[in-house]
């Protein structure tokens, strides 16, 4: 029976990290051949164009050609308390 359990919820586990792996998966608004594409952060070249909106995760190393009013959360990698 603790076999039977154990198999169970392993499978559940399993599953469920997927779905979390799924949900973490960086995608990237880019712009290739003057249209708007939604691809896989993996596929970014240099020369891409990227479009940022609120709540994004940045994909990539990038430069800042335009903004209006850019703030962002560094304290994951900085170690701040804090947001700057």
């Amino acid at each position: 029976l603790n076999v039977v359990i154990g198999v169970y919820q392993e499978g559940k586990a399993e599953t469920a990290a997927r779905a979390i792996s799924a949900m973490l998966a960086p995608s990237a608004n880019a712009l290739r051949n003057n249209a708007k594409v939604n691809m896989d952060a993996a596929l970014l070249v240099p020369g891409d164009i990227v479009a940022l909106s609120a709540g994004d995760l940045v994909p990539a190393d990038l430069r800042i050609i335009e903004s209006q009013d850019l703030q962002t959360q560094e304290a994951m990698l900085t170690g701040e308390s804090e947001p700057i």
